[in-house]
């Protein structure tokens, strides 16, 4: 599954349940799961790997996480300096 979705081929569930000799709604469970992860994402019916390979996906994902906790640290900072509490 990985190899033909790191291939940038066109896939769907329905391809992937034939495939992998599934039927479709558990495919779409772990599909759904992998996607809740931020691994996959989906244009319309249609299922990619993120960043074309799992390195590139988690290095997408530390990004992703890296950038929200400079945001979370800027808000903090903001309500400190509000309230009258002095950085540490």
């Amino acid at each position: 599954m990985l190899d033909r979705l790191s291939n940038d081929e066109i896939t769907s569930s329905e391809a992937l349940a034939e495939d992998l000799e599934m039927k479709i709604s558990r495919v779409n469970h772990h599909l759904r799961n992998l996607n809740d992860s931020g691994l996959l994402y989906r244009k319309k019916r249609l299922i990619y790997l993120r960043g074309g390979s799992l390195k590139a996906a988690v290095k997408e994902m530390r990004k992703d996480s890296e950038r929200i906790f400079d945001e979370l640290e800027s808000i903090a900072e903001e309500i400190d300096l509000s309230i009258g509490i002095k950085n540490r």
